[in-house]
């Protein structure tokens, strides 16, 4: 991969796509339809129907009078026909289904929605349910050339066409259940007019009998601790109904994190960034009355910062100070301490931090601690720190020891991204990330910009902070070197080979030429420990 993107970024191959451009700019229709077909044809079967599939997908939805053939008046039959022999051999060929879909859908694209409901139902809900079997290790959608999600949610926008007014809501719900297993349709709005051709018929109807049908399906779930479907479904109506006033009465009315986030994040689309900010604001309050630990305000106040930042506020402390309150992690903390004015300011809040850290925030606090002066203090929690569990949050190692490292001169872990641990998304807002991918974030200054701003990498230790910081990297490297050796956790031999050479590094005095020794004669039958710490160089630095 990485010497595809090398070759993708190089001035020969950026000259060979200038050369294809002008190329294909050269050639006329005809010409680009014959190399089409005939590059289908090299196609490996699945990719090949792929490509059918999204070439007589885009003419028909191109804005031309075009439209596929639809299948021959005893196709249908044939069809069914077809899925009832395929559940009943127990095995049956991708390309016939393929094949099958396929018509189905342009079954739909050419209006015959008949057609296509009662071809792509045949297949599709005994697929859903596991009756038709194309592979002995694959899942379906791993083996067909078209897309099931796709043909999932045709057939559910043929249902709805040819459904009475009346019933088309019960008729899409009941549909949906039947193809929920191959299809997505955590937006089922979306994903009827996506399959449409053209508007739905009727709609603005049909979404007043879907708001009734999800409305009751949520009521049933309201107790539910998880974001079912029916909560999902209930806010994608609301807002299309009445937009975030709509959303904003419904998570006032529910409390539900899902619900008020939704709110919330209506309005940020819309960059109605004071509303979000009071929305967010809200929120934060709503959920921290109902959950003790106070995590989900957190997130809340997060964005209530963000919105502060749209509006222009050029002072984001209020928000972030009560964020990482609710919610202590080190990545709101690092963004507290960085707002600070300057490198004292930093100091104060760091002082006021670390009187309510809590106690099981340990590499909060020992960061806490560095920031102060407490060298020692920060030692002592690395040294008493287990050996395993350094992907922790709470869990010093990950953060403070290479700190330390380069406080003593060790360049093992110094790069342009920091630390490891500034690099590891919380696990609080991994997720959210995620959803937010479009959407302005907050900055996240790593601790290392922190501790520079408080001035702490410009203060050189004294002989006793170097000793008791030594000594607590060594204890560190044991206990971490006890435990990946002790549970054979073979793909982390590296990384504890790698706290021992810093020790290494940091102080190349005999007593720690000789601790070292000690420590690798003490897993001389780890044979892959021993390749790592020669691959690290020990052998060299011992020697020098």
């Amino acid at each position: 991969m990485r010497e595809r993107k090398r070759r993708v970024s190089s001035p020969r191959w950026e000259r060979r796509a200038s050369a294809l451009e002008e190329a294909l700019e050269s050639l006329g229709a005809a010409e680009l339809r014959r190399i089409v077909l005939e590059l289908i044809e090299w196609v490996d079967t699945r990719h090949a129907a792929s490509l059918r599939r999204a070439i007589v997908d885009r003419a028909r939805r191109s804005g031309s009078d075009w439209t596929p053939p639809s299948p021959a008046p005893g196709f249908v039959a044939e069809a069914v026909a077809f899925a009832k022999e395929s559940q009943e051999q127990g095995f049956t060929d991708p390309a016939d289904v393929d094949f099958y879909l396929g018509e189905g859908i342009n079954a739909f694209l050419a209006g015959d929605h008949a057609t296509a409901a009662k071809i792509l139902g045949s297949l599709l809900s005994p697929i859903s349910e596991g009756k038709i079997f194309m592979g002995y290790d694959e899942m379906p959608d791993e083996v067909l050339g078209v897309d099931l999600g796709r043909c999932a949610a045709t057939y559910v926008a043929a249902v709805y066409m040819m459904a009475p007014s009346s019933g088309r809501g019960e008729a899409v719900r009941r549909t949906i259940d039947e193809v929920e297993g191959i299809g997505c349709f955590w937006h089922p709005l979306q994903e009827l007019e996506r399959a449409a051709v053209g508007p739905l018929p009727d709609f603005d109807a049909f979404l007043g009998q879907w708001r009734d049908i999800v409305e009751e399906e949520a009521r049933e779930h309201e107790k539910d601790t998880w974001d079912g479907r029916a909560h999902r479904w209930r806010r994608e109506v609301v807002e299309r109904m009445e937009g975030p006033e709509g959303l904003a009465r419904l998570a006032r009315t529910t409390g539900r994190e899902e619900d008020l986030r939704a709110w919330c994040e209506a309005l940020a689309d819309r960059e109605r960034w004071e509303e979000a900010l009071a929305a967010n604001e809200e929120a934060a309050r709503i959920v921290a009355a109902s959950d003790a630990r106070h995590r989900p305000a957190a997130r809340f106040l997060d964005r209530a910062a963000l919105c502060a930042r749209e509006l222009g506020h050029e002072n984001l402390s209020p928000w972030l100070e009560s964020a990482w309150c609710a919610g202590p992690n080190l990545e709101r903390l690092c963004r507290w301490l960085n707002a600070s004015v300057t490198g004292e300011e930093l100091v104060r809040r760091a002082a006021a931090a670390l009187e309510e850290c809590p106690e099981e925030e340990v590499r909060q606090k020992a960061l806490l601690h560095l920031i102060l002066g407490n060298h020692m203090e920060a030692a002592r929690l690395l040294a008493q720190a287990p050996g395993l569990g350094w992907s922790r949050e709470d869990h010093p190692g990950q953060l403070i020891f290479p700190i330390f490292a380069e406080m003593l001169g060790s360049s093992r872990f110094t790069g342009p991204d920091g630390p490891p641990a500034e690099r590891v998304p919380g696990r609080d807002d991994f997720e959210r990330e995620l959803l937010d991918l479009d959407r302005p974030r907050l900055a996240k200054p790593g601790a290392s910009a922190v501790l520079k701003r408080a001035g702490v990498t410009d203060v050189p230790l004294t002989l006793e902070d170097r000793a008791e910081v030594l000594a607590a990297m060594k204890a560190a490297a044991e206990k971490r070197l006890a435990g990946i050796t002790k549970g054979k956790f073979r793909r982390h031999y590296g990384h504890a080979a790698s706290l021992a050479v810093a020790c290494l590094e940091a102080d190349a005095t005999e007593e720690t030429r000789v601790w070292f020794n000690q420590v690798r004669a003490r897993y001389r039958r780890f044979y892959a420990l021993q390749r790592e710490l020669v691959r690290l160089g020990a052998d060299r630095k011992i020697g020098d």
